[in-house]
C-alpha cells in the first residue's frame, strides 16, 4: 500500500508547474487565445508572467480580453533579433498580483528590439511600463490609437529608458 500511495503522490507532483512563465511561440497562428501558440500549451492567466522573444513563427495579435500578471517583450537573447506584438482591440488587462514598479518591460535587456503596436483596444496597468533599457536595448512603443489606463492609481509611469522610442 505505501508503494501505490509513492507512486500516486508522484504523479500528482510531476505532473504541477512550479513556473508560471509562458512564452510565446505563434506555432499555429497570431492568436493570443490559441493554446498552441503558447510552450507550454496553455492560455496565460492572471497569474502568469508572458515573455516574447524573437524565433517565433508568427507575432502575437491581441483582439480581445487578455490577461496576465506582467509581459516582458524581447528581454533575453541580447543583441539578437527583434519581436513585436500589437493590440487591436479588447482589453489587456494586467493585474495587480506583480510586486514590480514594471509590469509592462519593451527590450529590457541590451541589443534586442521590442516593438509593441497600439492598434486600439485598452490596456490596464497596475504598476507601470519599461521601454528601452539603460543596458542599450532599444524598445518601441507606437500608440496609433487605445488607451493605457493605470488599474489603481499605484501607476507608476511610463519610464523611457536609453533607446526608447514612443510614438503617440
Amino acid at each position: 500500500m505505501r508503494f501505490f500511495c509513492f507512486i500516486l503522490g508522484f504523479s500528482v507532483i510531476s505532473n504541477i508547474s512550479l513556473s508560471n512563465d509562458y512564452y510565446w511561440t505563434g506555432t499555429t497562428s497570431s492568436n493570443w487565445f490559441t493554446g498552441t501558440n503558447w510552450g507550454s500549451g496553455i492560455i496565460p492567466d492572471s497569474e502568469d508572467t508572458v515573455t516574447i522573444n524573437p524565433g517565433y513563427a508568427n507575432a502575437l495579435i491581441i483582439n480581445g480580453e487578455a490577461v496576465c500578471k506582467r509581459v516582458m517583450l524581447n528581454i533575453l537573447n541580447p543583441g539578437s533579433g527583434t519581436s513585436v506584438a500589437t493590440m487591436k482591440s479588447g482589453i489587456f488587462t494586467l493585474t495587480s498580483t506583480y510586486n514590480s514598479m514594471y509590469q509592462f518591460e519593451i527590450a529590457r535587456i541590451s541589443g534586442g528590439t521590442g516593438i509593441f503596436n497600439m492598434d486600439g483596444g485598452t490596456i490596464n496597468i497596475y504598476s507601470g511600463m519599461m521601454i528601452g533599457s539603460n543596458g542599450g536595448g532599444t524598445g518601441i512603443l507606437n500608440m496609433n490609437n487605445g488607451t493605457i489606463n493605470s488599474s489603481t492609481g499605484s501607476f507608476y509611469g511610463i519610464r523611457l529608458d536609453s533607446h526608447p522610442t514612443l510614438k503617440l
